[in-house]
Formats: C-alpha cells, sequence, structure tokens
C-alpha cells in the first residue's frame, strides 16, 4: 500500500510505485512488487521512499508506557499512549494489535477489527510470532463472529469466510498444534455460509488427535458421521465426547437420538 519514488540522477521523480506485497527469495533477498508507469525510468534510476515520520524510534517509548498502564490496569492511559505512539509512527504493528487487545478486552469489538486489520497488513514488522499468532486468531475470532451473524447478508458472510479461512491457515503455519485454531476452522465449514462436511470431519479430527477428550470436536464429529449413516463412529465420538463431560446436556441429547434411531 506504500508509495516508493523513481528518481533519476538529478533527483527528479520519474515515476511512482504502488507496493502491492513483498517477499523474501532465496537468491536475491527481499523482493518488492509493485506497478506503476515506468515509461521515463532507466535502469541507474533509483527507487526511493519518502519519510513520513521522522521520529518512529519515540513510539517504541509510548508503547512501553502503554504496556505499563495496561498491566495495571489503566486501560484509558494504556489507550491514550499506544495512540501517541501511533503518532509518530502510523503504521506500527505492535502499537495497533496492543490497541486492539484492549478493545477486544472492553467487548468493542468493531473498534478492535480495525486495529488488528491495521497490524495485519503491517505483521512483516511483528518480531514475534506469538504476537502474531494471537493476532490471528483475534481476526479469526472476530470474523467468525461476522459469519454467524444471521443479520449480515449472505454476500458478506460469505467474504468474511473467506478472510476467515486465510487468518486460520497463517495462524495454523504458525502454530501446526493449535487445538483451538483446529476446532474454529471446522466450526466454520460446520455451520458457516461455505460447507464442507470433509473438511469440517478433517479439521475437527485434528482437534481429537491432540486432546481426545474435546467435547465440543467429539460432538460435532458424531453428528457428522450420523449424518453420513456411519452410526458405529458416530457412537464411538458421543461417548467420547461424554466421557471428557458426562454433564454436557448437548453430548446427552446427541447420544440419545443416537442410540435411538441406531437399532
Amino acid at each position: 500500500g506504500d508509495t516508493l519514488f523513481i528518481i533519476n540522477r538529478r533527483n527528479v521523480i520519474q515515476a511512482r510505485i504502488k507496493v502491492d506485497f513483498m517477499f523474501k527469495s532465496r537468491s536475491f533477498g527481499y523482493i518488492l512488487v509493485g506497478h506503476g508507469n515506468f515509461q521515463f525510468c532507466r535502469e541507474q534510476d533509483r527507487v526511493v521512499q519518502r519519510v513520513l515520520y521522522h521520529n518512529k524510534k519515540y513510539a517504541f517509548i509510548h508503547i512501553a508506557r502503554g504496556d505499563y498502564y495496561k498491566n495495571i490496569g489503566n486501560q484509558g492511559k494504556a489507550i491514550r499512549e499506544y495512540k501517541k505512539a501511533i503518532g509518530f509512527d502510523k503504521k506500527n504493528p505492535a502499537a495497533h494489535f496492543k490497541m486492539g487487545l484492549l478493545y477486544y478486552k472492553m467487548k468493542i469489538e468493531l473498534y478492535a477489527l480495525r486495529e488488528f486489520q491495521i497490524a495485519y497488513d503491517n505483521r512483516f514488522r511483528l518480531v514475534d510470532n506469538e504476537d502474531k499468532f494471537i493476532l490471528l486468531s483475534h481476526l479469526l475470532k472476530l470474523r467468525s463472529n461476522d459469519i454467524f451473524n444471521k443479520e449480515l447478508p449472505v454476500r458478506l458472510r460469505r467474504k468474511y469466510q473467506k478472510e476467515a479461512f486465510k487468518y486460520g491457515k497463517e495462524a495454523i503455519k504458525l502454530y501446526p498444534q493449535s487445538q483451538n485454531i483446529y476446532f474454529q476452522m471446522g466450526l466454520l465449514y460446520f455451520r458457516g455460509v461455505i460447507k464442507s462436511d470433509v473438511k469440517a470431519k478433517n479439521y475437527f479430527l485434528k482437534v481429537v488427535k491432540y486432546n481426545p477428550l474435546h467435547v465440543k470436536s467429539n460432538i460435532a464429529l458424531a453428528v457428522l458421521y450420523f449424518k453420513h449413516k456411519n452410526k458405529v463412529k458416530a457412537l464411538k465420538f458421543i461417548k467420547k465426547a461424554l466421557q471428557g463431560d458426562p454433564t454436557n446436556k448437548r453430548a446427552r441429547q446427541v447420544f440419545a437420538y443416537i442410540k435411538k434411531y441406531n437399532k
């Protein structure tokens, strides 16, 4: 989303580059791909970026202050410090991420989503994989809430579900053993607008691989197998759910239903 400039030897701007994305090549290192009109450019011209925020280093001071206020429970002052950090560095992902966490905790989900999305767009500047994973987890959760909101148009919910899939797959790449992400992805295919019983089953099986007594995943698997007339496996998984939580009302209902129609 940034704009770079191509200048000649006399420092005259010859063209602008609108940055599309960056990636790391084994042969050449970091590669930037963008688009623009390069009619007047020559090989010897240079690519430069205009510095908009000269005092980016001060952003980290305000982020540290924001962390201090957050840790002592003063959310208002923490948000104020994070906003000051953004004033010095508009696209600082750490400041937006931390402010998003506060808004999420305060149940102001619309504001939280906005901050998380800015942090996500600049995630290449986040050093800690744990922060990246938490960011992706929250984006997946917020988008899942939108998908299951029946008041939104189907077209919009479908768009959000595709975004949720993207966040979930990126999170799994960071932590391949995350039961929570596998469960949420399975739930999207199980209950979302874009449905797939096979993909839902595979994600739920991943959950029970790491946690055999995961109640909700076992219930979902029992329902899926019973739906496709595999009553033996349906009974197996609903018993696992009851083993994990014998008092679970939904598990007991599904168990009674399977027993009734499994004669």
